[in-house]
């Protein structure tokens, strides 16, 4: 597995349901491969967690769990993005620090142009209005957009009335 690479994709585009489970059986057969090889397989643990996310968007889910499995700080930046990335996916709250905590366990570990990418992406996403219940899933490039009129909005803002986006309205 390429971790650099691993490092600087987004991992939280939506599946459905069949690609969902799709994807939880082929984690549960990876994992069952590495426990009879007496091994654990931390992308499996990260696997398992992306698939139960989208088989029950409403579920109570324990994104900490891979938390026990990051034995090095590549793997504690994947755990940090992937879990950001989720949240952020639904804009709920805590999106962003995990997306800076793995931002900056990332710092180093991947090159220069990759980092910049993610730290512009972060920087971007920043904008978006964030909640602890969320709202239905969303691609990446719908999210960046939204974040880009919030972000643009709020510029043109600065001198008139309003100098944050209204809490109350979100780009569908």
């Amino acid at each position: 597995m390429n971790y650099p690479a691993i490092l600087t994709q987004w991992h939280a585009q939506a599946l459905s349901g069949s690609e969902a489970a799709s994807l939880m059986q082929r984690a549960e057969r990876r994992q069952k491969y590495h426990a009879s090889n007496h091994q654990s397989c931390f992308v499996t643990t990260l696997m398992q967690l992306i698939a139960s996310w989208w088989l029950d968007p409403q579920a109570g889910h324990d994104l900490e769990r891979v938390y026990i499995y990051a034995t090095t700080r590549r793997q504690r930046a994947l755990c940090h993005l992937v879990t950001g990335q989720l949240l952020m996916s639904r804009k709920m709250t805590g999106a962003m620090t995990h997306l800076n905590k793995g931002l900056k366990f990332a710092d180093g570990l991947v090159k220069s142009d990759d980092y910049f990418e993610m730290y512009n992406r972060h920087a971007t996403l920043r904008h978006l209005l964030l909640s602890d219940t969320g709202q239905p899933a969303q691609g990446l490039e719908v999210l960046l957009n939204e974040a880009r009129v919030i972000q643009r909005l709020n510029k043109h803002n600065l001198h008139g009335r309003f100098k944050e986006w209204p809490e109350q309205f979100s780009i569908p």
